[in-house]
C-alpha cells in the first residue's frame, strides 16, 4: 500500500477534477466516503468527510489489506443452496492500494481531503434486495440471512487479530460461477463506520 500525503506529490498531480474526463458522472455516497469510479483504471477513488484524517485512513487501510490477507491464508468455508443447487461460498476482502490527500475540484468548488484507492468492484451490493429488480441479487441475498453475517464477523473477530469488524450487506457484493457452483462474496467495508476498526 502506498501512502501520499498531499506535499509529496508533484504540483500537477494533487488536483483532481471529479466532473473532469476519465470519471464516473455516477458516484456512491456511503457512511464515511463518497466513491467516485475512475473509468482509465477501474478504480475506485473513495473522498473522505472532511475532518477525516490521513493517520486514520492509513490505519484503516492497514486493518482492510490485514483482513484480506488473513482470509487467503485461513478462508472462511460455508456452503448455501442457491437455484436448489448447493454452492460453495467464498469470502474475499477488497484491498486498498493507495492512501493520501489530493484537492478534489467539482462544480467550481476545491477541497483538500484524504483519499483511498481500490479496485473497483461492478454490481450490486446485497442490501435491500426487495428494492432491486435483479432477480439474481435478490435470490443471492436469501442465502446470506443476519446469521450467516454474525458467524462470518465473530470468526473475524475471533482469529484476525482484527476488532470492531461488523460486516453489513451494504458493504458486500457478490459474483455467481453456476459452472463452479460457488458464490464470490467480496467485503469492501469491515464495518460501516470505519472508526469502529482497529488492530489488536
Amino acid at each position: 500500500m502506498l501512502i501520499i500525503p498531499f506535499d509529496n506529490q508533484p504540483l500537477e498531480d494533487r488536483c483532481v477534477e471529479l466532473d473532469g474526463e476519465g470519471i464516473d458522472k455516477n458516484c456512491f455516497a456511503g457512511q464515511d466516503s463518497v466513491v467516485f469510479k475512475d473509468v482509465r483504471n477501474n478504480n475506485a477513488i473513495h473522498v473522505y468527510g472532511n475532518g477525516v484524517s490521513l493517520d486514520r485512513i492509513v490505519g484503516y487501510a492497514k486493518c482492510v489489506n490485514h483482513a484480506e490477507e488473513f482470509l487467503k491464508v485461513h478462508p472462511f468455508e460455508e456452503t448455501a443452496t442457491f437455484d436448489e443447487t448447493k454452492y460453495n461460498v467464498q469470502v474475499y476482502v477488497n484491498p486498498i492500494a493507495d492512501v493520501g490527500e489530493k484537492e478534489f475540484s467539482a462544480k467550481n468548488r476545491r477541497d483538500k481531503r484524504v483519499y483511498s484507492v481500490s479496485p473497483f468492484i461492478d454490481g450490486s451490493s446485497l442490501c435491500w434486495p426487495g428494492r432491486s429488480d435483479d432477480k439474481e441479487q435478490l435470490e443471492v441475498a436469501k442465502c446470506f440471512n443476519i446469521l450467516f453475517y454474525d458467524r462470518l464477523n465473530e470468526y473475524m473477530l475471533s482469529k484476525s487479530g482484527l476488532g470492531g469488524v461488523d460486516i453489513h450487506p451494504v458493504n458486500v457484493k457478490y459474483r455467481v460461477d453456476k459452472e463452479q457452483k460457488r458464490i464470490t462474496l467480496i467485503i469492501t467495508d469491515l464495518a460501516k463506520d470505519i472508526n469502529i476498526v482497529y488492530m489488536k
